[in-house]
């Protein structure tokens, strides 16, 4: 183990594991060369603005969970997972920059972001798995990319309310909308509705 400033990294032959954060700023900046974040290193902190640099590989379980005022989150183009429950109940964080590459979103990776508006998947992304979304009731866009393949009927529970709207990229014949209902095109199972009824026209 070693020391750089407020973290505690463990370095081997090829990555370097941040294990522990000693302090409370509001901005972090995630040390160069660090490659992933163990579980719930920031969880519950005051967090508002977070930055993590190129080469950066994957993030825990709960890393940020209870971050309620994290409003800013910079990932890196080299990201290929986010852990299960690692944004969840940051009830400040409005958007998020999926870089492609990332290919798996644990499950209730962004639980309960309750100002959560706009997500765009990326293209490497294969599975919504369950919870991924849940109780995101601000959530209003989501863009589906060609390659997504599977969604868990649980990905968007009690997401969204009445004004959730999907666009599935054009190559993408897994899901379609009907009335803004999402749709598994190979099951039929209803993977998300508006909360209560409506008249509207295909998305």
């Amino acid at each position: 183990m070693s020391i750089a400033g407020n973290f505690e990294i463990r370095k081997n032959v090829v990555t370097a594991s941040l294990q522990k954060y000693f302090g409370d700023e509001e901005e972090v900046t995630i040390p160069e060369g660090v490659t992933d974040i163990a579980n719930a290193v920031f969880a519950y902190k005051s967090l508002k603005k977070l930055v993590i640099p190129e080469g950066f590989m994957w993030l825990g379980s709960e890393t940020f969970c209870g971050c309620g005022d994290l409003e800013s989150v910079t990932l890196p183009s080299t990201l290929k997972r986010i852990g299960n429950n690692c944004f969840c109940r940051c009830r400040s964080l409005k958007e998020i920059a999926i870089p492609d590459g990332v290919e798996i979103i644990g499950s209730g990776a962004f639980l309960e972001c309750k100002a959560l508006q706009k997500v765009k998947l990326p293209a490497s992304i294969r599975r919504l798995n369950a919870n991924v979304f849940a109780r995101c009731h601000e959530l209003r866009s989501i863009f589906i990319p060609e390659g997504l393949e599977t969604i868990d009927e649980k990905a968007f529970f009690d997401a969204g309310e009445n004004d959730l709207r999907f666009t599935i990229a054009e190559g993408n014949k897994n899901f379609v909308v009907k009335e803004k209902r999402l749709i598994d095109a190979h099951t039929g199972k209803m993977l998300w509705e508006p909360s209560t009824s409506s008249d509207g026209e295909d998305a």
